[in-house]
């Protein structure tokens, strides 16, 4: 029965795989290829770690988000009609709250890392949520414990 289980299909022959079925590491993904080859064949290919990302991302993505505004009372007060609520309920022009949501989860718990970037209006208003892929990113280090800042590649384009 587990061998049924831990099997894979690798370069057109069937193998039994003797390590663990996920790996949590705490650094995130190293490189482009671990990422793409970790989506490949430990996201895609297995179906027992496909389902696990599937349904912790729909179980977060299923969350009602409550919106509080704090005060000196005693009682904080819910706020049911607010630009944040609706920026959350539908963060761009192609998802909704769900999707975002399911895709933002599944891209942390596969490679360790999410990064969204906000779209302002000409109001300087947030306007948009957009999810970024964790292997297109890269950290561009500062001198202290803190990024200097951050380089998106799409091809061979960049987007600082």
């Amino acid at each position: 029965m587990f061998t049924r289980i831990f099997k894979s299909y690798i370069n057109g022959r069937t193998e039994v795989s003797k390590s663990a079925l996920v790996s949590y590491r705490t650094a995130g993904i190293s490189s482009l290829s671990d990422y793409i080859d970790l989506s490949e064949t430990g996201y895609k290919k297995n179906v027992i770690v496909y389902r696990c990302v599937q349904l912790i991302s729909r179980a977060l993505a299923s969350v009602d988000w409550i919106l509080q505004k704090s005060s000196d009372e005693d009682m904080d007060e819910v706020l049911y009609d607010h630009e944040i609520l609706r920026l959350i309920a539908k963060p761009n022009m192609s998802q909704y709250k769900t999707t975002f949501i399911e895709e933002a989860v599944s891209y942390l718990l596969l490679s360790g890392n999410c990064y969204i970037i906000l779209e302002r209006d000409e109001n300087d208003k947030p306007a948009g949520l957009y999810l970024l892929r964790p292997d297109r990113m890269r950290i561009i280090p500062g001198n202290g414990s803190f990024p200097l800042g951050y380089e998106y590649t799409i091809k061979k384009d960049f987007f600082k």
